[in-house]
């Protein structure tokens, strides 16, 4: 089965440099249309097909399909004609599965084909067997929008098998998050450098004997020496701070920040920015149950590291912030609820010191 190379070339380098903020979906339902070329040694004319598309991701690299579209086959040179009706059921396997808005993929499947007399090759209509191959593009348009273009070969098996060459269209809806490739673990922090043990506080001077003097004189009240003020300690930074998802203005299932939350993440380098101390940051990204694990982990993995890209950004040492994704495995409520889910929608920063007494501050 052969295909235009020009168009084939077309998908394949155009859909895998594509990429913008929206997860593909699993589940999807299209509208189809379909340009039809039959091959020319039957003397049907070209025709245009309809139908329905329903599928679902099951993994970032496969999915399966079922499709139903029909058409009127009409000849070259007489007045004959027949319906054509086919129903595929196919897999398709991702190009391209970490992408973010255009998702290639190659397509294989298997179904049936009923055609009516005469192009059944028979006084009735009959059912028979079809094979399929083809390569397309799907794209997420919104929320809830998905399209597609593909193209693609059908060989139906009559006394003469015949094949069709479709350019197919497909606009409908889509739901869910598919699950995203699984991230792989950060690498460890350094470990913080040693804190040198402070100098001891110098000792107060003893008291001066009192004078010796020939009575009746009283002796003189000795002098006391006031000890030393004790060293001001530098200031102790929180152990940890939360910040929740109404203060950092997450879009839903994205990790970009808006101007307020950035605003917000400043001001928490600003306070530690106030602590000359050794301290190591750990920032941790959390999610709620909604939703598939994996996809949780990836999007809480890269929230982690939005946030500490800014704590950076803002003047504090690169080598001191770790950021690490836990996605729901450490709920602070309950999920049954909205209020729950919210609460569970964070980011932590642990502020690991060394040699001091820290405190717990919670930033809303």
């Amino acid at each position: 089965m052969r295909m235009d190379k020009g168009v084939l070339f077309f998908l394949l380098t155009a859909t895998l440099a594509a990429g913008d903020p929206a997860l593909p979906p699993p589940g999807w339902i299209q509208a189809k249309a379909a340009l039809v070329k039959p091959d020319t040694c039957n003397c049907i004319k070209d025709l245009t097909e309809v139908g329905l598309g329903a599928g679902m991701w099951f993994t970032p690299r496969w999915a399966a399909e079922l499709d139903y579209l029909q058409g009127t086959l009409k000849s070259q040179r007489t007045t004959a004609r027949s319906d054509e009706k086919l129903v595929m059921g196919s897999l398709l396997f991702g190009l391209n599965p970490d992408g973010r808005m255009w998702f290639p993929y190659l397509r294989a499947g298997l179904g049936g084909a009923e055609i009516g007399s005469p192009y059944s090759l028979g006084p009735v209509t009959r059912t028979r067997l079809a094979f399929l191959g083809g390569v397309g593009v799907q794209g997420a348009l919104g929320d809830h929008v998905i399209t597609s273009l593909e193209v693609r070969a059908t060989t139906i098996e009559t006394q003469v098998s015949r094949t069709e060459k479709a350019a197919i269209l497909g606009l409908g809806v889509r739901w869910g998050e598919r699950a995203p490739v699984a991230a792989q673990a950060p690498f460890p922090a350094p470990a913080p450098a040693p804190v040198p043990a402070p100098e001891p506080a110098p000792k107060p001077a003893p008291a001066a004997p009192p004078p010796v003097v020939a009575p009746p004189a009283p002796a003189p009240a000795p002098v006391v020496i006031p000890p030393p003020p004790e060293p001001v300690p530098p200031p102790k930074p929180p152990t940890r701070i939360v910040l929740d998802d109404a203060t950092l203005h997450f879009a839903n299932s994205k990790a970009e920040l808006t101007p307020k939350g950035e605003a917000a993440i400043r001001q928490v380098a600003e306070s530690l920015k106030a602590y000359a101390g050794t301290y190591t940051l750990v920032v941790t990204g959390h999610t709620s149950s909604v939703g598939s694990r994996a996809f949780n982990m990836v999007l809480s993995r890269k929230r982690a590291e939005a946030v500490a890209a800014i704590l950076v950004k803002a003047g504090l040492p690169a080598g001191r912030v770790r950021s690490l994704g836990l996605g729901p495995d450490q709920p602070l409520a309950e999920n049954g609820t909205p209020e729950g889910q919210a609460r569970n929608r964070r980011v932590e920063i642990e502020v690991k010191a060394t040699g001091v007494e820290v405190r717990h501050s919670v930033v809303k």
